[in-house]
């Protein structure tokens, strides 16, 4: 065993814990939330509204007294008069809406012109009747400046198309109404004067322009009617629906015989194989009927057939007059038998022959019917074909035929047109335009208007003051809640432990919360870190942790002294150990003594058992304090005895929380990670910084114990805006609870005697 003075190094790095890393969560990587932000500032944005609204109102009033705007407005109609005129001598398929459209555009660019306003601002409206033009009069020579009058024109008028109409709006805006009156008019008298002249130079060029179309249609049409004709000579029709009509006649007429033709050449293979199967037959060789009768009709075979006749006669008589056995009938029956020898060859021959004739006749007949078929189908498809010749002609024909009755239309529109357009005398039957209306001095300004600058000032007043509370929440670096926490990578929210006056309960210390108000919300909050931290603990087997805080006055003593109480109600033996030997406070926290404690254990003056204090008012609770102040050596906690004093309680207890000073300011915390199984730490709401957390983090990572997580300690409601309504309901929850709990204990008081059960669990029911 070391001795105590020895230093033993910490334990290398758990296996499979996350990497290392000494950076820390981005400045601005921060998750808000628009509705608890609006929550938490929802009176400054009020108030914010209300000056907003009351400086719109300021705004307007000063506006409409020391600048108010006016704005004179005319108006032009186009139509399209000439549009249609133009349209036969422009590309064919240009639409006339999408023309005037274009028109339209275009003459709104005219109004604006430079041109058009320098000679506008010349005229006497604007040069004596406007206040306007007088400062562009230059003092010295008395002289107007006309180049700076334009270019101020520029500045103040504006000609816009209205959506969906043909409709242009010329306007001006000035400080004076009749200024504004004044400079539209003289615009639209400089706009009319040059449309007109414009108009009689495109007078000419629009007749011009229809005339050389109209005889471009009459050249077209006379082309594609000659075009037409030419096609009838050159596939020699002189009629393409007779030509037609005789063709498919001769394919219908056609059709009947060649099926009545591939018929008959069935009918006559079917004959030719029958008789290829009589001569092949399994028996020896069949000839059919015509076969036999025309062996009959044989001069040989009926020579012969007259010989056995006459000596089959001879014979009879022979045997009837002599006897069978007389020698001349003998020899007759002798020559009757040769010629009957001889009559079955010139049978089998004449057969034969026979039989041949009949397969070649057949099979002539086969190619007269084959031939007959390849003809008729020649003709039919012959006629076909010039009948498709002629329909493609037909199409084709009707194609051109459409376009010259087209071109017809198209020829008879532009004439009339042309004629309607000669017939024109007056200048304002050929304008594409009238006035709609002159401007006039406006009655009121159309700036300021308070339905805009009220809503606008107040929306830009609390727009800033929203702006000014993202900014500070985006730049707010201390953890305020759980959603400070987990912004932090790889680190786990354990709980949230509320301030001990949001607790509607009312306990007299944090320290006590759990045992003196147990119903209360720090109570039950310290519950749910237990149940999720003693999960985690023992699916992993760790049973040593350390409670550690960032900066001094976070609460990690505290919320030891609750979360050990907790744990030791849950029937589980735990024992707490106060190793901030700098500033010691669990003695005070549980009201024991400082000492003997871990102090004198390490300096080897007592033992575990010696320095351990059972609670007093919690079962299966141990404490072991800081012990005596002369033996108060942090260097001892990196000692063989502090790895001997956990082992043992490892042994003897099923948890064992120990009290750490803060990491801020002590590495005393770290040493006693790298000896325990696992590491708590506790920050204080509104005070430790994300970053601070993220670094006690990393260097927890790098240690023997595993990291379960954070506890916010000291939460207010007013940080979160949720945790208001959640501690309330909490409260209200367990109140009523423990309120049913008192009527049952209150009516149990009020039965009789003899209805309440004795002290072994039986009444006199039982007995």
């Amino acid at each position: 065993m070391p001795s105590p003075t020895q230093v033993t190094a910490p334990p290398a790095q758990r296996p499979g814990g996350p990497p290392a890393s000494s950076g820390g969560p981005s400045r601005f990587n921060v998750a808000i939330d628009p509705i608890k932000l609006i929550r938490q500032h929802l009176l400054l944005l009020m108030f914010a509204g209300v000056v907003g609204v009351g400086l719109g109102v300021a705004s307007h009033i000063a506006l409409r007294r020391v600048y108010p705007l006016f704005r004179g407005e005319a108006a032009f109609e186009y139509y399209g008069v000439l549009d249609d005129i133009a349209a036969q001598a422009s590309t064919v398929g240009v639409g006339g809406g999408e023309e005037i459209e274009r028109f339209v555009n275009t003459q709104r660019l005219i109004m604006t012109s430079d041109q058009l306003l320098r000679e506008a601002v010349n005229d006497p409206l604007i040069r004596q009747e406007t206040g306007w033009a007088q400062q562009f009069v230059e003092r010295s020579t008395n002289r107007f400046n006309s180049v700076k009058a334009a270019i101020e024109l520029e500045d103040i008028i504006n000609a816009r198309a209205v959506p969906d109409t043909n409709v242009i709006l010329l306007s001006a805006v000035t400080t004076d109404p009749s200024d504004a009156a004044n400079i539209v008019n003289a615009i639209v008298n400089e706009y009319v004067r040059r449309t007109a002249n414009s108009t009689r130079i495109d007078v000419l060029d629009i007749e011009e322009s229809l005339t050389n179309r109209l005889n471009a249609i009459r050249e077209e049409r006379r082309l594609l009617e000659a075009r037409m004709e030419r096609m009838l000579l050159d596939n020699n029709l002189t009629s393409t629906d007779e030509t037609a009509t005789r063709e498919y006649a001769t394919i219908q007429q056609l059709l009947p015989q060649l099926q009545e033709l591939r018929l008959e050449l069935e009918t006559a293979r079917a004959r030719r194989d029958s008789y290829l199967e009589l001569l092949q037959a399994p028996g020896g060789a069949q000839f059919p009927d015509e076969v036999r009768m025309a062996v009959r009709e044989d001069p040989v075979v009926r020579s012969l057939q007259n010989y056995i006749a006459d000596y089959e006669a001879q014979l009879r008589r022979f045997t009837s007059e002599y006897g069978p056995n007389h020698s001349l009938a003998k020899r007759v029956e002798k020559t009757l038998e040769g010629y009957k020898a001889q009559i079955r060859v010139e049978r089998e021959r004449a057969s034969e022959e026979q039989f041949q004739i009949l397969v070649d006749q057949t099979n002539s007949l086969i190619r007269q019917y084959q031939q007959a078929e390849a003809d008729t189908l020649n003709t039919i498809e012959e006629a076909q074909r010039r009948l498709t010749d002629i329909k493609a002609v037909l199409a084709e024909r009707e194609i051109l035929a459409k376009d010259a009755e087209r071109l017809a239309e198209s020829e008879s529109d532009t004439a009339a047109r042309l004629a309607e357009y000669r017939g024109m005398t007056t200048r304002d039957a050929a304008q594409r335009f009238q006035i709609s209306y002159r401007a006039t001095p406006p009655a009121e300004p159309f700036f300021p208007l308070w339905y805009i600058v009220i809503p606008a000032v107040t929306v830009l007043v609390v727009g800033l003051v929203g702006g000014g509370l993202l900014t500070k929440e985006i730049a707010e670096q201390r953890v305020r809640g759980p959603a400070d926490v987990a912004i932090i990578p790889r680190t786990r929210m354990l709980g949230v432990i509320p301030d001990l006056a949001e607790d509607p309960s009312r306990p007299e210390s944090i320290e006590k919360a759990l045992v003196t108000r147990p119903d209360g919300v720090v109570a039950e909050s310290i519950r749910h870190v237990r149940v999720g931290m003693v999960k985690q603990l023992q699916q992993r087997g760790h049973k040593t942790v350390v409670v550690l805080a960032g900066m001094p006055g976070s609460g990690a003593t505290a919320f030891l002294a609750n979360l050990a109480a907790s744990c030791a109600v849950g029937e589980m033996r735990v024992l707490a150990i106060d190793a901030n030997l700098r500033r010691p406070g669990l003695h005070k926290a549980f009201e024991i003594s400082d000492h003997p404690g871990l102090a004198d254990v390490l300096s080897r003056n007592c033992t575990l058992a010696d320095a351990t204090v059972e609670s007093k008012t919690t079962q299966n609770l141990f404490i072991v304090p800081a012990g005596s102040t002369e033996h108060r050596v942090t260097e001892r906690l990196m000692t063989a005895a502090m790895d001997q004093i956990l082992a043992e309680a490892r042994a003897e207890y099923d948890l064992v929380l120990i009290d750490a000073p803060p990491a801020i300011v002590s590495s005393d915390a770290m040493t006693l990670a790298g000896r325990c199984d696992a590491a708590v730490l506790v920050v204080r709401a509104f005070a430790e910084k994300r970053g601070l957390v993220a670094r006690i983090r990393t260097q927890i990572e790098e240690t023997r114990a595993e990291f379960v997580g954070v506890v916010v300690n000291a939460v207010r409601a007013s940080a979160g805006g949720y945790f208001r309504r959640n501690f309330r309901a909490t409260h209200e929850y367990a109140a009523r609870g423990k309120g049913r709990d008192a009527d049952a204990r209150r009516k149990k008081k009020d039965r009789k005697p003899e209805e309440v059960a004795p002290m072994n669990g039986h009444s006199k029911r039982d007995n």
